[in-house]
């Protein structure tokens, strides 16, 4: 039994990795929806957004320039409708380069909108390349953790079907499982449908109606 996730979010891992026996003693008032988002599907607080980036190497590991400017736009939406506040999103991945890339980003925009950050202009020049205003980390390093929302990048798109890192299915569950209130999942469908537990997943999450192409 769990008391962290809305009970939706435990729908998926419960029939594939826990034989229907995982149980939540959560009530759905407990863990309310987050607004300023178009949740496809009201009964279920995640969502995958597939998204035909390009994957690059950089520094010895991977990012994906496309996905950045995604979970960039999705963070800046919802802290314009203030709706949640920074410190209660966060965001994974499986590539250092990708999280150093979107830390870098979400940087830039805090610079350009300090006031939907929280930040006075002393905070700003202050500001460096080491200040986390949200927490992004990748997926090994966020076990244990949680925040009301995660989103989630992928990073991997190529034609060749190369996952890496998300070939251990139990990464996918670790990106499902870290978001209380909601999970935005971010990916290329076509790549990363390769392997059996994302395709399992895939084939779930059409057939709930969150499945969605990127507008």
């Amino acid at each position: 039994t769990q008391y962290r996730v809305h009970p939706s979010l435990t729908v998926f891992p419960s029939q594939y990795y826990y034989n229907g026996l995982l149980h939540t003693a959560l009530p759905d008032e407990a863990r309310p929806q987050i607004q300023g988002f178009a949740w496809p599907n009201p009964k279920l607080r995640m969502v995958f957004i597939h998204v035909r980036g390009f994957e690059q190497i950089y520094s010895a590991s991977i990012q994906n320039p496309r996905e950045v400017e995604v979970v960039t736009q999705i963070i800046m939406q919802l802290l314009r409708m203030g709706t949640i506040r920074v410190t209660q999103i966060g965001v994974v991945t499986p590539y250092d380069a990708q999280n150093r890339r979107i830390r870098t980003e979400i940087l830039n925009q805090a610079r350009k909108f300090p006031n939907l950050f929280g930040l006075s202009i002393d905070d700003i020049q202050n500001l460096n390349k080491f200040l986390l205003l949200v927490d992004v980390d990748t997926l090994d390093r966020y076990t244990g953790k949680d925040k009301d929302l995660i989103i989630f990048s992928a990073v991997r798109s190529n034609k060749s079907g190369q996952t890496g890192f998300l070939k251990d299915p139990r990464r996918l569950n670790c990106a499902i499982s870290r978001g209380k209130r909601g999970v935005i999942m971010i990916g290329d469908v076509d790549t990363l449908t390769v392997e059996p537990a994302w395709r399992d997943f895939f084939l779930w999450a059409r057939s709930n109606q969150v499945l969605v192409n990127l507008r």
